[in-house]
């Protein structure tokens, strides 16, 4: 008579294990712009982000502004094909973003996304 019932519990168990996601989200320290259309798309790639204060990161690891697109290049030769996912906080000047993108182009990425928040407004 519990047999069924343990049979029940070590099914639903190992349906929560096998689809529950381990990924480790990383916690973006930007004000990231807000957009109505933005999509809402798995972190994975590398992540290129853009302080306010000036500084870079890639992968969470802080790089100087001069050293971007060498260290692109080298990712780009460990995972070809990688998307690269630029967060970039609201209050950067433009032309810093335009010049990211040109980095992460000459470094030879071709699937990059911007990342945004969506406004359900």
């Amino acid at each position: 008579m519990l047999t069924p019932l343990i049979d029940i519990i070590f099914l639903l168990c190992l349906f929560f294990v096998l689809n529950t996601s381990f990924r480790q989200e990383s916690y973006i320290e930007v004000n990231l712009p807000e957009s109505k259309t933005s999509e809402d798309t798995p972190t994975m790639g590398i992540i290129l982000t853009l302080y306010e204060n000036g500084s870079v990161s890639i992968n969470g690891e802080e790089i100087g502004w001069d050293s971007v697109e060498s260290v692109l290049e080298d990712e780009a030769e460990k995972q070809a094909g990688q998307e690269i996912i630029i967060q970039g906080d609201e209050n950067i000047d433009y032309g810093k973003i335009i010049a990211t993108l040109d980095k992460v182009r000459r470094a030879g990425f071709e699937l990059i996304s911007l990342q945004t928040i969506r406004n359900e407004r």
